[in-house]
């Protein structure tokens, strides 16, 4: 299995190494809020994640697969007088806190965020328009009587305006389209003609040959942006499936505290019975010593239903709050009521396809990947910087003059007289020893090279996970296995002490220890139901945390480097529900 493991780290890694690193990042969608389930009439059950068939199994592990605890029946009822009972599941409670949860909402601006940087980064390619205008007024002394031809002061008067547009292009260089127009007069006896218009239109490329040269690294801003628009977008992924798992453990803790107050309410039920009993035979045989203990026992009952009952309306007001949804906030108005019961046939999980899942599915895994991919762009970068910078200049102009300040013949003569002027060259510049550009080179290996270390560790830490919550599984089956065993051995004490208690003379001293006896059983009656139904929960949300685990809690329509968009919708946790009519 190690060998196998290791393998497969080893592939996923060169595949992300050669991966496409040219993919825009997609929008996300929310999936649209599930309708409202009606009253809950109808109960379902949950079947485990893979259901097998085995020669061994034992008849209490049938009995278990199929066990119908009598509180199932009665979850759905109403709890509460002059309250709407609202029937809901675990994806329906999913689909609206992910369209409705001011915390998903707020996580799921991360991504379109970080998408705007990806526009931003492709706009540095945009064409640009420019225009600046300058006025030069100058009287300035003599100090050559050539300069004026006699005055003693020049006086010149300069109006110059210069505008076009100019655009960077993907391979680096620089293109530049501008017509200037000047308007200058001077009290110079040489300046000829007088007020005159002066206008060139120059064509110009600045083009890098080596350094900053290429496609890869000028648009490696654009790469770094979706990279990050990626991370942020699994980074996404993991907050909701957080806030996913958190409505589900929501959910069955609804369930489990409206069944402990049905068991609770039940051996309240058992107590005023027995209470009742004994009162009516008070003139008979009944001890008053017995009267007071069943007292007692109906006090003590009472007050832990009035518990249950505020404990179930706390896990409701932590479904409303998760969902955060409007019209179930008034909680004395509004009574939600669960319609799938847990899981309890026994199940089995491939650890290798476990562990196939966490890799294509994980957020954190998919996250490594991007910092390793955003690493080895940065690395491009540094090693394109390494060169020494050599720039090819290239300009063509025309120029024409007027005067009178007749722009108009000025821009015309560009065309009409003369020929184009151009100049070429080239800008070479190499730092000695060039110790900058080799010490971020040498900075940029030691990242990627310390992330492939940390991506292990997390593909390490997800093995793990997925091994525990595997075990889990196994282990909660078990627990859940001997809880039931306890139960039915309760029921059957019960059965007996209650029998034995209605057959024994009422005066008889006896009676008074089987008495304690029988209210004794009640109590162990009702934890081991309480610990029957915990086990319950607990096997059920083992399923969900191996989901979590292996990051399929909440599906992505890709694995990971996808162009589709992405649909968040709900997998299963342990297959469709089954129907079960109501008794």
């Amino acid at each position: 299995m190690r060998i196998v493991w290791q393998a497969t780290i080893v592939a996923i890694i060169a595949w992300s190494c050669v991966g496409s690193t040219s993919a825009q990042m997609p929008m996300l969608r929310l999936p649209a809020m599930e309708p409202n389930a009606s009253h809950a009439s109808r109960f379902t059950r949950l079947p485990p994640v893979t259901r097998v068939a085995s020669s061994q199994t034992t008849a209490i592990e049938q009995r278990l697969a199929n066990v119908s605890a009598w509180w199932e029946h009665h979850i759905g009822e109403p709890h509460r007088q002059g309250t709407e009972s609202v029937a809901v599941s675990a994806n329906e409670l999913i689909a609206q806190a992910l369209a409705q949860s001011d915390h998903v909402l707020a996580v799921s601006q991360g991504p379109l965020i970080q998408q705007e940087d990806v526009l931003k980064a492709m706009a540095d390619f945009d064409p640009a328009v420019f225009f600046d205008s300058r006025w030069d007024d100058l009287n300035n002394p003599v100090g050559n009587t050539l300069t004026t031809g006699g005055p003693t002061r020049f006086n010149d008067h300069h109006w110059v305006t210069r505008g076009g547009m100019r655009q960077k292009s993907q391979l680096g260089g620089t293109l530049e389209l501008a017509q200037e127009v000047g308007l200058q007069d001077t009290n110079s006896l040489f300046f000829l003609p007088d007020q005159q218009a002066a206008t060139r239109m120059t064509l110009s490329l600045n083009q890098p040959l080596l350094k900053r040269a290429g496609r890869e690294y000028n648009e490696s801003a654009i790469l770094l942006a979706e990279v990050q628009t990626n991370i942020a977008e699994h980074e996404l992924s993991r907050e909701l499936q957080d806030h996913a798992f958190s409505v589900i453990q929501a959910y069955w803790d609804l369930y489990l505290q409206r069944a402990l107050y049905l068991q609770r309410q039940r051996a309240y039920d058992q107590a005023v019975k027995i209470h009742s009993e004994l009162k009516s035979r008070e003139q008979l045989d009944s001890l008053r010593s017995q009267i007071s203990r069943a007292r007692a026992a109906v006090a003590i009952r009472r007050a832990n239903v009035q518990r249950a009952l505020l404990t179930t309306r706390t896990a409701q007001s932590r479904i409303v709050t998760l969902t955060n949804n409007p019209s179930w906030r008034n909680a004395s108005v509004v009574e939600l009521t669960p319609v799938e019961a847990p899981a309890t046939a026994q199940s089995t999980v491939d650890l290798h396809t476990a562990f196939q899942t966490a890799l294509h599915y994980r957020p954190e895994v998919a996250k490594h990947m991007e910092e390793i991919r955003q690493a080895q762009i940065r690395l491009g970068i540094s090693k394109n910087e390494l060169l020494p910078t050599l720039d090819l200049v290239l300009e063509t102009y025309v120029a024409g003059l007027d005067g009178n300040y007749d722009v108009s013949d000025s821009i015309g003569s560009q065309f009409a007289d003369g020929s184009p002027s151009y100049s070429a060259g080239i800008v070479f510049q190499v730092p000695l020893g060039n110790r900058g550009a080799k010490a971020e080179y040498r900075r940029r290996e030691s990242q990627i090279a310390q992330l492939m270390y940390e991506l292990n560790a997390v593909l390490s830490q997800v093995s793990l996970e997925v091994e525990i919550a595997i075990t889990e599984v196994e282990a909660a089956y078990h627990e859940l296995h001997g809880r039931y065993e306890a139960m039915l051995a309760t029921d059957e004490e019960l059965k007996y002490l209650f029998d034995r208690w209605r057959l024994l003379p009422g005066d008889d001293r006896a009676v008074s220890f089987v008495l304690e006896e029988l209210l004794d059983a009640q109590d162990r009656q009702m934890e081991a139901e309480s610990s029957f139904v915990r086990a319950q929960i607990a096997y059920t949300l083992s399923h969900f945390s191996l989901q979590r685990a292996s990051g399929s809690l909440l599906s992505v329509g890709q694995p990971m480097h996808v162009a589709n968009p992405i649909e968040y919708t709900r997998i299963p946790a342990v297959g469709p529900p089954l129907h079960r009519p109501a008794p």
